[in-house]
């Protein structure tokens, strides 16, 4: 008996998982979304089978992130040089942050666009 799917259930795929679940398999079986990841590189881990939750993964890149109440006043209208960014370790629990990468092969700075909590 099937009672697990390993694919992306989250982002820009989450329409996907909720026609899966309409059509073909209902509420009874997990979809599990195990990397949040995208072409740029490996961005975190989900530890938990039932949850939608992903945990950076530091030794994958550096991660910079930019608060969204700064980004939204401006417009996101930043350039490199003049946007303050904060660390991971200065992050606070519940704020809405959008990420900033530089990878191992060669992207630095680079703001995809993606917002973490």
């Amino acid at each position: 008996t099937l009672h697990t799917i390993l694919a992306v259930e989250t982002g820009s795929f989450a329409m996907y998982g909720k026609k899966l679940r309409e059509e073909w398999i209902g509420d009874d079986i997990t979809i599990y979304s195990p990397l949040y990841a995208a072409s740029e590189g490996l961005i975190g881990v989900n530890p938990g089978i039932d949850a939608k939750t992903y945990i950076l993964h530091p030794k994958s890149m550096f991660y910079e992130f930019i608060p969204i109440e700064e980004s939204e006043a401006n417009d996101g209208k930043y350039t490199d040089d003049e946007t303050e960014t904060l660390f991971i370790e200065q992050l606070e629990v519940g704020k809405t942050y959008e990420i900033i990468i530089t990878n191992l092969t060669g992207l630095y700075r680079y703001r995809f666009g993606d917002v973490v909590r």
